[in-house]
């Protein structure tokens, strides 16, 4: 068992010794063994990313890394995927000295409580010092970190006034800086680790771009590389994953800011002009996207209708469209999926030891005993009901008034615009009836960003809503500080899961896409939860593949989707949706519960598995020879 095992309670099946290469011949790449190995692992670059917590000898349970949002928690799924199939595997990321924490106050506003924190805290070894230059300043000395598991390693860039996650503007002079300090700094770091990169270099999100740089220059220096040449081969390298649709929401640096941050960590000139000449292409502001698609011979979305999108929304350096592939995030099943439910998984023969489908898995799910299911999904209900007994919701009270017998809806994620969080209480009326008559407690949980103040006060007026009316009073709880614990307790004992990111532009009618992939519907439908979603992200990866194979638009999803062409549709559509739950869960509905969830399960189950995540991205990296 390794230490991130032990952090999370679980231990990965299986034997450690040749799993990798096991899993490579399971999904029929034998051609790879030899290629990723601990000398030449695949490297994986991301400014955050969230693990779960250990406890620091004081009482405190800190997260090995603390992240934000998605892109945080995927990144942590990545590196136990690796990590689980046995996958030499090192994640850069940045180590800041600074974590937060969420606070409701007695008005109903959000608070962010900082302190202070040591990677010595949480398992990392120091193993060196690396430094980056800034112009008229001296060299900042960077420390590195590093905390090995297993066939992983984790390596993280860090100094005392580093600051936190996301501080201050996106485009602000000490985010260009940490961007840079991970970027050039972790390049250097993988010298201290003595390895190279395989050849999937990856991008977690535009602002790891400087790593792809250092890369570039280092064949320009070190080899004496033509430029031309060396593009080529860092784009044959690397791997740009993208996450955020909207380019209107990346930060935008100036040239002035490149000149100060940037370039005086690139020795090639040939380099610095290639970068100079983006800028005179965009008005004198580039976006690091921009870059990290220039640099980048494969680019991929994090769901089918994302990357479609994302192939739309973006353009390389000379206007012309860019082609991003698909591969739709995924879970680690051991992090998120009740322990007994995936062992029953496995002895129902619906998944294989290293967590893909088995042989004649949809059947399989279909025969599967569903009274035992039912009875795992009970116990997950009592152990959440007994886990909010020691959580603080809105008021500052610990939740001890939701009774056995009632229904268990949530929606928990980050508190932004675009997720709407207040949607379910556009017709608080209407809301009350269905909890009272159906007997349903709606557990929320979330944090809005510290500079967010719009959301923030989103999330107070929600709060006076709450309190306005009788019923949402005691049938409503928002619990603090919303983190990984709280995360898996709701999704093993929930029973209904509410997802609602904009998928329809109100004012011209038109289609959009907001929510790049998301991973909590995936927790929930493994843990066997009823979906109620409208199409986007991953989500909708079902009906780009009924689309695949001729099934007519109109098809009946295997969830219940928020339908709609205008904000009030799509409000009726939700409430609609939840009172069908209802009678689904007590098998008073259109279908019974274990054909609503046999069905559910097999349509989504094998799409949502960290392995296949692992698998494409391998398919991906290393184009199989014809």
């Amino acid at each position: 068992m390794t230490t991130i095992e032990r952090n999370i309670g679980i231990e990965f099946e299986g034997s450690r010794e040749g799993n990798f290469t096991s899993f490579l011949e399971t999904i029929g790449r034998s051609d790879l063994v030899g290629v990723i190995t601990p000398e030449t692992p695949m490297t994986y670059w991301t400014m955050e990313a969230y693990l779960p917590g250990v406890e620091d000898g004081n009482g405190k349970n800190r997260p090995i890394l603390q992240g934000s949002g998605g892109l945080g928690m995927l990144a942590g799924d990545t590196f136990l995927a690796a990590q689980r199939l046995d996958m030499p595997f090192v994640m850069v990321t940045a180590e800041y000295p600074i974590v937060t924490s969420q606070i409701i106050e007695e008005d109903g506003r959000q608070s962010v409580v900082h302190e202070r924190t040591h990677p010595d805290e949480r398992g990392f070894s120091k193993i060196g010092d690396v430094q980056i230059e800034t112009r008229g300043n001296r060299p900042s000395d960077l420390e590195v970190y590093a905390r090995r598991d297993g066939s992983t390693t984790i390596v993280t860039i860090t100094e005392p006034n580093f600051g936190q996650l996301y501080q201050g503007e996106n485009n602000s002079d000490h985010r260009l800086y940490q961007e840079v300090a991970v970027g050039f700094g972790g390049f250097k770091a993988l010298d201290i680790l003595g390895v190279q990169p395989a050849m999937n270099h990856q991008l977690n999100e535009a602002p790891t771009v400087f790593a792809g740089l250092a890369r570039l220059d280092a064949m320009m220096v070190g080899e004496g590389a033509d430029f031309g040449a060396a593009l080529e081969a860092v784009r044959a390298i690397t791997l740009y994953t993208n996450h955020t649709l909207v380019q209107a929401a990346e930060a935008s640096f100036s040239l002035d800011q490149f000149e100060r941050f940037v370039f005086p960590n690139i020795a090639n000139s040939e380099v610095r002009n290639w970068i100079s000449g983006m800028f005179e292409a965009n008005d004198g502001s580039l976006r690091l996207s921009k870059i990290a698609i220039e640099l980048a011979g494969k680019k991929n979305g994090v769901s089918r209708i994302h990357a479609d999108f994302a192939g739309n929304e973006y353009k390389d350096k000379d206007g012309n469209p860019v082609k991003f592939e698909a591969v739709t995030n995924g879970i680690v099943l051991e992090r998120w999926v009740d322990p007994e439910l995936l062992a029953f998984y496995k002895d129902q023969g619906i998944l294989d030891n290293l967590n893909l489908p088995a042989e004649g898995t949809l059947n399989k799910i279909q025969e599967m005993d569903f009274d035992e299911m039912r009875q795992i999904k009970e116990k997950g209900r009592g152990q959440l009901r007994e886990y909010l007994t020691t959580r603080l919701n809105q008021r500052g009270e610990t939740i001890r008034s939701i009774p056995q017998d009632a229904i268990i809806m949530n929606w928990r994620r980050r508190i932004a615009g675009y997720k709407r969080p207040e949607m379910i209480f556009s017709d608080s009326q209407r809301l009350a009836e269905i909890m009272e008559r159906e007997n349903i407690h709606f557990v929320m949980a979330g944090k809005a960003h510290p500079s967010d103040t719009g959301m923030q006060n989103v999330l107070t007026q929600i709060f006076r809503l709450i309190d306005s009316d009788p019923v949402l009073s005691s049938r409503v709880h928002f619990v603090q500080n919303y983190d990984e614990d709280l995360a898996r307790a709701l999704v093993q004992g929930a029973d209904i899961s509410i997802n609602t990111p904009i998928v329809r532009d109100h004012t011209s009618g038109r289609r959009v896409s907001t929510e790049a992939c998301g991973t909590s519907y995936q927790k929930d439908i493994a843990n066997g939860g009823i979906l109620i979603s409208t199409e986007d992200g991953g989500v909708a990866d079902i009906a780009h593949i009924a689309a695949e194979m001729g099934v007519p638009e109109d098809f009946d999803r295997p969830y219940l989707q928020i339908t709609g062409n205008s904000h009030n549709e799509e409000v009726d559509s939700l409430y609609g949706n939840i009172q069908r739950a209802a009678e689904i869960i007590r098998d008073k509905g259109d279908m019974t519960y274990e054909e609503y969830v046999k069905r559910q399960t097999a349509a989504f189950l094998p799409l949502i598995t960290g392995s296949r995540m692992v698998a494409d991205y391998l398919n991906l990296s290393f184009p199989k020879a014809s």
